[in-house]
């Protein structure tokens, strides 16, 4: 079974008839005497037989009688007897249980903050939304502009087709002034006769 929870080494009492202790490069951190409480902590916790797994620089230390090494490169032990007269009072899982009000108040803190960080990311949420439509409506903008410039371009391509159909027609006539042609160019006005 697992059970999470959170536990203070130095303060909260230990949970008991542990199979597995693994506190892997943590006492290397703290004072010798406070690695020897916690340690002898961990003893009481190990149930019959249980295995206590440290550092690659952590030891037994004083306890080494309380455990036996099981593998001296992984720093796996197995407690081998029982550390009553050993184990600090302070840590003594019978004179320190947790009453419903602290979990409680715990469970109310932790609560606060969940509904806190949710509310901030709502409004983060909320804000990058705003922003997200506020982008689109510049886009549709946009949109609009180019399609203005869009239809215009393509007026002045239609006219200027015209015309260059228009000015070959005439160059065409320029270049061969005997050859008849039909209608009107599109655009341009045949000159009248010249009076005089």
């Amino acid at each position: 079974m697992l059970h999470f929870a959170p536990h203070n080494l130095l303060d909260d009492p230990p949970f008991t008839h542990v199979s597995l202790v693994s506190c892997r490069n943590c006492l290397i951190y703290l004072e010798t005497v406070v690695q020897q409480r916690i340690l002898a902590c961990f003893a009481n916790a190990l149930g019959r037989q249980g295995y206590l797994w440290l550092g690659p620089s952590e030891s037994c230390g004083s306890l080494s009688s309380v455990f036996r090494t099981v593998h001296a490169k992984w720093q796996i032990y197995r407690k081998v007897r029982a550390v009553k007269s050993l184990f600090d009072t302070e840590c003594n899982i019978t004179q320190r249980v947790y009453s419903p009000e602290q979990e409680l108040a715990y469970t109310k803190g932790y609560l606060r903050t969940t509904i806190a960080e949710l509310e901030s990311t709502r409004k983060q949420l909320q804000s990058s939304n705003e922003a997200l439509v506020a982008a689109r409506e510049e886009l549709q903008l946009t949109k609009e502009e180019l399609q203005s410039v869009y239809e215009e371009l393509h007026m002045v391509t239609v006219e200027s087709q015209k015309k260059i159909r228009a000015f070959s027609q005439l160059n065409h006539d320029i270049d061969n002034p005997g050859c008849p042609h039909e209608g009107k160019h599109e655009g341009i006005t045949e000159p009248g006769p010249i009076e005089g």
